[in-house]
């Protein structure tokens, strides 16, 4: 978003100096329509909603070129970890194993979710979801998301999911269901209808917004039952209890507020 906005300013900052320079050589020429490009200029580029800047990017992790030790590997994991936020011994020994999970859970027909409880903020949660958004694989970060957003995300990138503020808009039946369901590999799936537009390079479309029916007269239009599949791990951190049918597809800890005497590194970017 910031480089889009920088490249306003260089528009609108670059067009207006061409424009004092012309209209002071005398030549008169109106500088009224240059305002009013500039003015639309602005306008265009504040209007794409999905720069490509804001497109859902994952990296891929490169693996270590040489064996790597299992229990020094978990050892500085979990030093990592406890860097940041104070965990029981057994949730951290949790966290830990999770991360790991993250990178062969295609390997398993289950996918143990972990749940994050606190009683009140403050508790350390979210730096939590920060510190595992640097070691798991495939992290993708919400702080809310829609039915349709949370399926396709999920289909379309196979993240480990990092939900945080769910006591927010985990009040959804619809995507408490799928979430319900996503833990297992065979059944982890969300049927919907897509329309596919075959002028336009077969591109496909979600519909689920609107019950995949697309617009009346759209010419070369497909639509057609898909299966998307929501499988994949996620954290999901909350004030307050979990919902009980989702927390029983979780390995459920709960945070406090630290102690005085208990210090912990400041995360930095």
């Amino acid at each position: 978003m910031k480089r889009v906005v920088c490249t306003c300013i260089e528009i609108i900052e670059g067009t207006k100096d061409r424009a004092s320079m012309t209209a002071g050589d005398g030549s008169g020429v109106n500088t009224g329509p240059v305002e009013q490009q500039i003015n639309g200029n602005a306008r265009a580029k504040r209007g794409c909603w999905i720069p490509a800047d804001w497109a859902v990017k994952l990296k891929e992790v490169e693996p270590w070129p040489e064996p790597v030790n299992g229990k020094e590997l978990l050892d500085e994991i979990a030093a990592t970890v406890e860097r940041f936020v104070v965990l029981a011994a057994w949730a951290l020994e949790v966290v830990t194993l999770w991360v790991v999970h993250t990178y062969a859970f295609e390997l398993r027909d289950v996918t143990t979710y972990l749940g994050i409880e606190s009683p009140q903020h403050r508790c350390g949660k979210s730096t939590l979801l920060d510190v595992l958004g640097r070691l798991v694989n495939r992290p993708l970060r919400a702080a809310n998301i829609s039915t349709p957003a949370f399926f396709r995300a999920i289909a379309e990138t196979q993240p480990a999911l990092l939900i945080d503020e769910a006591d927010t808009f985990l009040h959804n039946d619809e995507l408490n269901g799928i979430m319900n369901s996503g833990y297992q590999k065979d059944g982890a799936f969300v049927m919907r209808v897509t329309h596919e537009m075959s002028n336009s390079g077969a591109e496909c479309a979600a519909s689920a917004e609107n019950g995949g029916v697309g617009t009346e007269g759209g010419g070369n239009g497909l639509s057609r039952l898909v299966n998307f599949s929501c499988w994949c791990p996620k954290a999901i951190a909350r004030i307050g209890r979990l919902p009980q049918t989702l927390a029983d597809r979780c390995i459920v800890f709960v945070m406090q507020r630290k102690l005085p005497t208990e210090r912990r590194e400041r995360r930095r970017s």
